[in-house]
């Protein structure tokens, strides 16, 4: 390792202030790191980038980014209309970048995944920086190529999801976190803050996971003393904390009439909707936040089992990376590096572990949360073994056993996984297998000639190079070979479900993103024997070919639906609103294929109050609203404000006649198959509002 810099004088281990002496040394970039990392990074932004523009819109986030892009308030509050009336059921962080993409290029769908693709892009750079300041440039290479090979990363940065945003935003805190303990200042710690304050915004809650693993590590390893660390921790505690409440703070403040109403509330509060809806009802089973049904818990069903082939390729090389650390750096000083960076991913990953095996799942697309980790780790871990390899090679130790193991560890973890989807990429069990075992072959092929042949005349004990520099050159080459191929081996099976989302039939569906074959994570449903049977007759009658590609594609309003909007629009004499809609995604998506002011009522869930009665016969009143778009219930619940709502426009208003819009008989929605729309009625009412509240 050659030293191009040293750093500034670092105190004792025992925390104590030092005298200035030798400083951690900074590792010189090899000649092959930048091009090395500039294919990984050429390679992960062509499969990200593929076909964007084939890529179907989600079907509620790209109404606010249409509505965001066109009015500053709506950006500002995260509004899902134009007119601002109703926010998202999130913070609208990881929206804005979208809103600024479409604003810039038009309202298209690659200018909305556009930012997904280099928040994806960039997590592989940064993550490759954060390595290598505890690990070197051969793990953070192979840290890189793992993050670069994380499937439901892929498929993620294909769709308008938050969760590509957090995990960059994390892994800024993660390297901002190592930098600070890297050099005992402040500063990185308090940008960590900042970074882990942005994640909220476009994540919540999730993102204050990472905070037990940033806290510990700079507590245990920052090279100052204990008073020093714990002020610089309140510091930036303070600091992520002013930050994740920024959103919600300036929402809060802002009298009610002049914002739109906070949806997934009761009492319009932006805090109730991050901590309650989005916080403390995901760990509640009988809350369906999502609409949907969960997933199983527990720390084999939900991380070993639902989300192994999306993320868990490489735990045992991360795993191997936790042992081997901790076993060669047990004598290590307290600010060791290497141990740090270790124990950041290793608490990292553990934290999100157990979060997912106790909390409500609806998407195994938050899974992503987990690559950072598992890549660094494994990055480390191969990083770590091939050069115990060569070491033993050298020395006739017993380290060079591990990595032949870990090989065969990783392929066999690799089959394991790919038979679950058996029919996808059916060669890929066989060609792992074959590569781990040439990989191995060469490697104790190599052992057994080195441990088991004489020495060399005139050579030292063991401990010193062994024979002239032909054979030193030879084994080199043996060793550098079986390597590579074991490298190939462990990551051949994630890197081939990862180029497969270039495919759109390997990336999910717009509602649930995911690698690999399609509903195949309904195994893993928690629900009655009856309903997944349910489920599994719906998703052999989605993948029918006349049905696949509606399943595919982004969301389409029914033809109704857009017949009424444009009928009332035509009559809106300049209202606030052309239409009123009684089924907010339903209004999302006549926002998203229009860019029509449309008033979305009871929220994402259907259950919030908004708009009440006297806000609903206010807006009559006033002349801001005059048609209303009543949908059907998809299923039955406890009354709500929009059905009371409802109940006074069959009571009150004048029906009009599909005839007159062109939409023909309602029935005709009703039969539309997978995916279509349930049928909707319109109603004009004007003048029908009472005069007086």
């Amino acid at each position: 390792m050659s030293i191009t810099k040293e750093r500034s004088e670092r105190p004792g281990a025992d925390g104590s202030t030092a005298a200035p002496g030798p400083a951690r040394p900074r590792t010189a970039r090899p000649p092959y790191e930048r091009p090395v990392l500039a294919v990984i990074a050429a390679a992960c932004a062509l499969v990200v980038c593929w076909d964007l523009d084939g890529r179907a819109l989600s079907p509620y986030a790209p109404a606010a980014v249409r509505s965001m892009a066109h009015s500053w308030k709506a950006f500002l509050f995260g509004a899902l209309d134009p007119a601002s009336s109703l926010t998202v059921d999130k913070i609208p962080g990881a929206l804005w970048p979208q809103a600024l993409s479409v604003r810039l290029f038009g309202f298209h769908p690659w200018a909305v995944f556009l930012p997904q693709a280099v928040f994806a892009v960039l997590t592989v750079l940064v993550l490759h920086r954060a390595v290598r300041r505890h690990a070197g440039p051969p793990a953070a290479l192979l840290a890189a190529a793992a993050m670069a090979c994380t499937p439901v990363a892929a498929a993620l940065a294909h769709f308008a999801w938050p969760d590509t945003l957090l995990t960059l935003l994390l892994v800024l805190a993660a390297d901002a976190t190592l930098r600070a303990v890297d050099g005992g200042r402040t500063g990185p710690l308090l940008m960590a803050g900042v970074w882990v304050g942005l994640a909220v915004h476009a994540k919540m809650l999730e993102a204050w996971g990472v905070l037990p693993a940033l806290a510990a590590v700079h507590l245990l390893a920052a090279p100052t003393a204990l008073a020093r660390r714990l002020r610089d921790l309140a510091l930036a505690g303070a600091v992520t904390a002013a930050v994740s409440c920024a959103w919600m703070a300036v929402v809060w403040a802002v009298p009610a009439e002049d914002r739109p109403y906070v949806d997934a509330t009761s009492d319009n509060d932006p805090f109730s909707m991050v901590f309650d809806y989005n916080g403390l009802d995901r760990f509640n089973a009988q809350t369906q936040s999502a609409g949907t049904y969960p997933y199983r818990s527990g720390l084999f069903d939900a991380v070993f089992g639902l989300l192994g082939t999306q993320v868990m390729w490489l735990f045992p090389a991360a795993a191997a990376a936790v042992v081997w650390t901790l076993l060669r750096h047990r004598r290590a000083d307290r600010t060791d590096p290497a141990r740090a960076g270790v124990l950041l991913w290793a608490g990292w990953l553990g934290t999100y572990a157990t979060v997912f095996s106790v909390a409500q799942i609806n998407h195994v697309a938050y899974a992503v949360v987990l690559g950072p980790p598992l890549a660094a780790l494994a990055g480390v871990g191969l990083a770590g073994c091939a050069r115990g390899f060569r070491e033993g090679v050298r020395e006739r130790g017993r380290r060079a056993w591990v990595l032949p193991v870990l090989v065969t560890a990783s392929a066999a973890w690799a089959v394991v996984l790919t038979r679950r989807a058996p029919g996808f990429r059916p060669w890929l069990p066989g060609l792992v297998t074959a590569l781990a075992a040439l990989a191995v072959l060469l490697l104790l092929g190599l052992l057994l000639a080195v441990f088991r042949g004489p020495l060399p005349s005139g050579t030292a004990p063991p401990g010193v190079d062994q024979g002239g520099p032909r054979l030193r050159r030879a084994r080199e080459r043996v060793a550098a070979g079986g390597v590579l191929l074991g490298v190939a081996a462990v990551l051949a099976a994630p890197a081939t479900w990862t180029v497969s989302t270039a495919a759109r039939e390997y990336t999910g569906i717009s509602t649930s993103p995911e690698a690999g074959p399609l509903f195949a994570d309904w195994e893993f449903v928690d629900a009655p024997p009856e309903v997944r049977a349910q489920l599994s007759a719906a998703a052999a009658e989605f993948l029918r070919p006349e049905n696949l590609g509606r399943v595919l594609g982004p969301p389409v309003p029914a033809e109704a639906d857009l017949a009424a909007l444009w009928y009332a629009a035509g009559r809106s004499d300049g209202r606030r609103y052309a239409l009123a809609v009684s089924d907010a995604v339903r209004a999302a998506d006549l926002i998203a294929d229009s860019g029509a002011s449309v008033l979305p009522m009871g929220g994402f869930t259907g259950r919030v109050p908004f708009p009440d009665r006297e806000h609903f016969l206010a807006l009559l009143r006033a002349g801001e609203l005059r048609y209303v778009l009543a949908v059907p219930p998809t299923q039955p619940g406890p009354p709500t404000a929009t059905t009371a709502n409802l109940e006074w426009v069959a009571a009150n208003c004048a029906p009009v006649d599909p005839a007159d819009y062109g939409a023909g008989a309602p029935a005709a929605d009703a039969a539309a198959g997978p995916g279509g729309a349930a049928p909707s009625r319109l109603y004009d009412c004007a003048g029908r509002a009472p005069a007086t509240p």
